[in-house]
């Protein structure tokens, strides 16, 4: 089963983009993309609402189920974490998946652990898991360019770029295991090029489209640099020529994209 017919098994009531069932990934993305370009929306990560974190835990859930393989999912705050359990609660309970699989309560599992990163260095038993997947969630992404981008010597500020210094160390180790496959659901990151999770390969000057439907391709972009954080891979960005405009964003959001 691939990762679209897994998704269109569960239904999110509250889901960000407004819609009772999730569909394809790259469409639930589209919408908000365009919707927040309508809207005037602007912000580093050109979308806010765009479904990122539910999608990781989706995958994550995938990965556990079809693939027997495990994930390390970092979110931002022990509320975040409260609530990621509770999404993995609902799915589970739809797909009807055993206990014994996952057990979404306790946040603790072979498969599946979540951390948020304020508290990760009291989990260090955990991060020694030799995990295939690690997701940092997009708040923290957005959170550190916004504190990077003031440069003001505020402590606040400080203490928060040291802590995803400090935490990039731990997942440098993660990756050195021979079971590690990909973070933030791209399988390379690197500054020529990178691979989603489909293993398709988008280099500069590639041309894409963020898709509007399932028919018809709606906004053709050019990527025109990857801006390479050799020490903090996962807070990479890119730039992006949309409509005229240059658009700099998350390097996992080309996930969404679709290589034309």
């Amino acid at each position: 089963m691939i990762f679209n017919d897994f998704t269109k098994q569960i239904k999110i009531k509250t889901h960000l983009t407004g819609i009772n069932e999730i569909e394809d990934y790259k469409l639930n993305f589209a919408r908000m993309f365009f919707l927040n370009r309508f809207t005037q929306f602007t912000k580093s990560s050109c979308t806010s609402q765009t479904g990122r974190s539910t999608h990781n835990t989706l995958l994550a859930l995938y990965n556990c189920v079809h693939k027997n393989e495990s994930s390390l999912i970092i979110v931002f705050t022990t509320e975040d974490k409260e609530r990621t359990l509770r999404d993995l609660e609902s799915f589970t309970r739809q797909l009807k998946i055993p206990e014994n699989i996952i057990h979404p309560y306790s946040g603790v599992h072979n498969h599946v652990n979540i951390l948020p990163l304020n508290a990760w260095r009291n989990q260090k038993t955990e991060l020694r898991k030799k995990y295939n997947h690690v997701f940092i969630d997009n708040d923290i992404v957005d959170q550190y360019h916004k504190f990077l981008s003031e440069k003001v010597d505020d402590n606040g500020h400080n203490f928060f770029i040291k802590l995803c210094n400090e935490f990039s160390l731990v997942v440098q180790k993660i990756k050195r295991s021979k079971s590690f496959k990909s973070i933030n659901c791209l399988n390379l990151i690197s500054d020529s090029e990178i691979i989603d999770s489909c293993n398709e390969s988008f280099k500069i000057g590639d041309i894409f489209t963020i898709t509007a439907n399932n028919n018809n391709a709606s906004g053709i972009g050019t990527l025109i640099n990857i801006n390479y954080n050799e020490s903090i891979s996962w807070a990479s960005t890119i730039d992006i020529l949309f409509d005229n405009d240059i658009i700099q964003m998350p390097i996992h959001n080309i996930e969404y994209f679709t290589k034309l």
